[in-house]
This record gives C-alpha cells, structure tokens and sequence, in this order.
C-alpha cells in the first residue's frame, strides 16, 4: 500500500508531482484548526512550512502519523519532544533557502537604507520632493547580524563588496575565523553589539532562548534611528516593544518578513480575518514570509524533502 501524504502548506509543483511517483497525496491547503484536526488522522505523513502547529493536540488526533516533513527549517512550530516520543520522524530542509533568504535581506537593508517603502507611499499621493526622501549609503554604515549560521554568513559575504562595517553576534558562532575573514567583527554579547550598529539583521532559530531576544531592553540600548530587517522568526521581537521604539525614533524603519502570528499564507483575501498591529504602522514594512518564495529555492526545498520522505517511505 502506497504511503498517505497530506499538503497542509503550498509547495512547489515539481515536489508535488514527485510526491505522487510512490505515494497517495491530497492538497489540503488553508484548513481551520477544526478541519486540520478532523483530517490529520487519514494520513501517516504531512508536508508542512511554517503556519502549520503541530502540537500535542494534534498528534493525539494522528494515530497513523509517521514523518512530519518540513519544507524548510526551524522546528519553532512543530512538538519535536512529542513527535520523538510517537517514534515520529520529522525532516527538514535546511539550507535550501539560504541564497535566496540572504538575497532578500540584502534587498531590503538597501531599501530602507534609501527609504524606498516612503517613497512609494510619496508617489501614490503625488509628492514628487525627493529632498524629503534623503537616504544613507550603505558604505559609511555598520550592519549588525544576529544569528551567524548560515543564512547570517550567505548575508555576511554579500555585505562584504559595499564596503560597510560588518558586525556579528552568536553565543556559538560555526564559522567564527570565516566571519572574520570577511571583515567582520564579532561581539561577545547582544548588548556590546546594539549601540554600534546602524542595522539590525536577524538570522536565528526561534527557540526558548531567542523568543523576544529584541525587547525593550534591547532596543533602549540602540542608536536613534536604526534599521531593523527580519527575515527569522516573528516571535525574536517583542512588538510591543518595537512599537514603542519605532513610535520615539529609536527604530526609524522596520522591515519584517516574518510576524507572530504568521499571517494564512493559503488563504484567499478575505476568507479569514487576520490583524497585527505592526500592519498599521507607516515606517513598517510586512512581507508575507516571502524570504525564501523564489523558483530555484522552492524547487531546492522540495527536490530534497521528496528525497528524505521517499527514503523514509518506501522500504
């Protein structure tokens, strides 16, 4: 008997026909928790991203559950201690992204460095003054990654050609004499690191030490007017606290890809109401966990996960 694959987040569509060479797949995307509870017990694998929340509630409701497969990385919203106990297999994919992920930060620390989010805002109203839209060169700045794995070191090496100051903080870095060969300057603490930088660039896992890693705390210890990009986890912020920040001028603009919530990225608009209150802000910037949404990285991901489920299935 074939396996049984449910698609509980969009993957892509070279995965999906890969999938079904050896097992049975449904695509069952945008589900309500009840739905997702009602169903997860046909199936003995899911292929989720980051939305999903497999917890303890979910695996008592999964007799038949197997592997959960990942099609990307961190295990922030999946019980790995739980799954481990049912003997569950859980695969991840964790570096299929990385290009793309450093790509992306690159894009936007350049963009909130020449304020581009204002000016689209400005010329949708008709306000041509470009004098109002006065941007800082990257060069003459110095950036701060937090977290130097490798999504923070792909970062790291892209900085590298424009000739700004580059600093780092990880309590374990992997590859502490290749951020240094790069130029960078690695800090032994979160708070040497915050009153030097101009941007702030997250890079780490959301685990229990990392969770609101950027609070109050640390953000009273940067310089007025920092950048801060997030391409990690939405939950390495506390948001009360940015908001605060960004509402007295010590964060001048925020560009995050991730929130926490995630918003349903499956969901068609409309369908299911979802807020935050970072939405709102004017010197916000939300994009939809988009970091990793391009075709190569898509394609890496769900190349390797097929790769790791077949293995893991067919015996």
């Amino acid at each position: 008997m074939k396996p049984r694959i449910v698609i509980l987040e969009a993957i892509h569509a070279d995965g999906v026909a890969a999938l079904r060479r050896f097992a049975e797949v449904e695509i069952r995307l945008g589900l309500s928790r009840a739905a997702l509870l009602d169903t997860i017990g046909e199936f003995d694998t899911m292929v989720i991203k980051s939305v999903t929340r497999v917890d303890a509630e979910l695996l008592a409701v999964a007799p038949r559950l197997r592997v959960i497969g990942r099609a990307g990385t961190g295990l922030d919203n999946i019980d790995d201690t739980g799954a481990e106990a049912r003997g569950i297999e859980i695969v991840t994919v964790p570096t299929g992204n990385t290009v793309s992920a450093a790509e992306f930060t690159i894009a936007w620390i350049l963009g909130l460095c020449r304020r581009l989010p204002e000016t689209g805002r400005a010329i949708a109203d008709g306000d041509y003054r470009r004098e109002l839209l006065r941007g800082r060169e990257l060069a003459t700045l110095g950036v701060g990654l937090v977290g130097l794995g490798n999504v923070g070191m792909a970062v790291a090496r892209r900085l590298q050609p424009f000739g700004c100051r580059i600093m780092g903080y990880d309590p374990a870095p992997p590859d502490p004499e290749g951020f240094k060969t790069l130029g960078g300057i690695l800090t032994d603490s979160l708070d040497v690191l915050l009153p030097q930088i101009d941007i702030l660039s997250l890079h780490v896992r959301l685990i229990s030490e990392t969770r609101h890693l950027i609070d109050s705390a640390a953000l009273a210890r940067v310089k007025p007017g920092l950048l801060l990009v997030n391409t990690a986890r939405g939950a390495v912020i506390d948001d009360a606290a940015l908001l605060d920040a960004l509402n007295d001028g010590r964060v001048a603009a925020a560009a995050l890809d991730v929130l926490d919530p995630e918003p349903p990225f499956d969901a068609e608009p409309g369908s299911v109401a979802f807020d935050h209150p970072l939405l709102r802000h004017p010197s916000v910037t939300v994009t939809p966990h988009m970091a990793a949404e391009t075709e190569q990285a898509q394609q890496r991901i769900t190349a390797t996960l097929v790769r790791k489920l077949e293995a893991l299935l067919v015996r």
